[in-house]
C-alpha cells in the first residue's frame, strides 16, 4: 500500500492532535532535524491491524539523533481508520513559548521516536478504564520490545484532563531501558492515581494543555 504525504499530513495521528501544518513541521524539522523529507517516509501496513505506519527510509542519515537512527523500525506517525482502528482523542500538546525554551527543548533536544500502544484486534491505544486493570497490557503488540533508552531512572509524565488543572507525575523506571508493557503499566498506575484523586478544577481556562 502507498499513501501520499498529503494523507499523512491530514489523517496521521499527530495531525489529529496538532493539525496538518504543525504535525508536518514537528516530524520533518523537530523530530527528523530536517534530514529526512516527509515524502521519503516509507508507508507500511502493521500486520494484524488496520493501521499504516510511516517509517524512516533504510538510509537513515548519520546526522540524525542516535535514538532515531538506531530504531528505524519504529513508526514516525500512524494513519488510522478511526472507525476500525480505535479512538484517538484530539488534544493540544504543550509547546515551548519562549525562544530559549524553543532552543533548549526543541532545536537542541535529543528527541525520540513516538511510542505507540497497539492493543488486541489492532486497535490503537487503550481505554483509560484499563488504568484499573493491568491484564489488557498482556495483549499489547510488541509488549516485550524495549522502548528507547531514557538515559535516567525516572521521567516526568504530564496528564491533561479538562476541566481539571494539568497534573505532573514522576515515573520511576528502575532501569534505563523498559519494555512497552512495563511502560504502559506505569502510565496506567499514574492514571489510576489521577482518577481516584483528581486535581483542582481549572476555572480560568477552557483548556489546560
Amino acid at each position: 500500500m502507498c499513501f501520499s504525504s498529503d494523507r499523512l499530513a491530514t489523517e496521521g495521528s499527530l495531525s489529529l492532535m496538532w493539525g496538518p501544518r504543525l504535525s508536518e513541521v514537528y516530524i520533518t524539522n523537530s523530530l527528523l532535524k530536517g534530514q529526512v523529507a516527509l515524502d521519503q517516509l516509507q508507508p507500511k501496513e502493521i500486520p494484524g491491524t488496520s493501521i499504516v505506519g510511516y517509517y524512516l527510509p533504510p538510509e537513515v542519515p548519520d546526522s540524525l539523533p542516535s535514538s532515531i537512527a538506531t530504531n528505524p523500525h519504529r513508526p514516525v506517525d500512524l494513519v488510522v481508520d478511526l472507525k476500525e482502528g480505535g479512538p484517538i482523542i484530539p488534544q493540544e500538546i504543550w509547546t515551548p513559548h519562549t525562544s530559549k525554551n524553543q532552543q533548549d527543548l526543541v532545536a537542541d533536544a535529543m528527541l525520540h521516536l513516538p511510542i505507540y500502544f497497539i492493543g488486541d484486534g489492532g486497535k490503537l491505544g487503550v481505554s483509560y478504564a484499563h488504568a484499573f486493570n493491568k491484564a489488557p497490557t498482556r495483549t499489547l503488540d510488541g509488549g516485550e520490545e524495549e522502548t528507547f533508552d531514557f538515559g535516567k531512572s525516572s521521567v516526568e509524565l504530564r496528564v491533561c484532563l479538562w476541566p481539571y488543572k494539568r497534573k505532573e507525575f514522576t515515573m520511576y523506571l528502575g532501569k534505563k531501558s523498559v519494555t512497552r508493557r512495563t511502560l504502559a503499566q506505569k502510565v496506567f498506575a499514574r492514571l489510576k492515581d489521577l482518577f481516584e484523586n483528581p486535581p483542582e478544577l481549572d476555572i480560568m481556562h477552557k483548556k489546560v494543555c
